[in-house]
């Protein structure tokens, strides 16, 4: 019996392990898609800078259905069925992509969860 409890412990132990290392694998490839979504609307807005000599002006969460998403689809500076909302937090505030913009220039942040790929936290792009 106790041999029986023993084994019961160290698969639970073990199953344990495996889903905390599944879960920061799941955080890394969010923060991998996040950083690849950053770049891809940095070399879109300058794209469009260039061609406009304006930014998109907007204020808030980057949700693939609103101002600044639609203005880069219909003008062609993103590829259509592009990923444009944060794959765990597409409408917080505080962890969405969030673009604020005048005109003049623009500012970009996104979170990361882990520190994968750069430090965990609250990163910003400009221009």
């Amino acid at each position: 019996m106790i041999e029986m409890l023993l084994a019961v412990v160290a698969f639970l132990l073990f199953l344990s392990l495996v889903l905390i290392g599944v879960a920061k694998q799941q955080a890394v490839r969010r923060d991998v898609t996040r950083t690849a979504a950053a770049g891809q609307m940095q070399k879109a807005l300058a794209l469009y800078f260039s061609e406009y000599q304006t930014y998109p002006v907007m204020t808030g969460c980057i949700t693939g259905q609103d101002a600044l998403a639609n203005e880069l689809l219909s003008r062609k500076m993103i590829e259509a069925g592009a990923k444009l909302s944060d794959p765990r937090y597409p409408d917080d505030p505080g962890n969405c992509y969030y673009y604020e913009s005048s005109g003049s220039d623009y500012s970009l942040r996104y979170v990361l969860e882990t520190d994968s790929i750069e430090a965990r936290g609250a990163h910003t792009v400009v221009p």
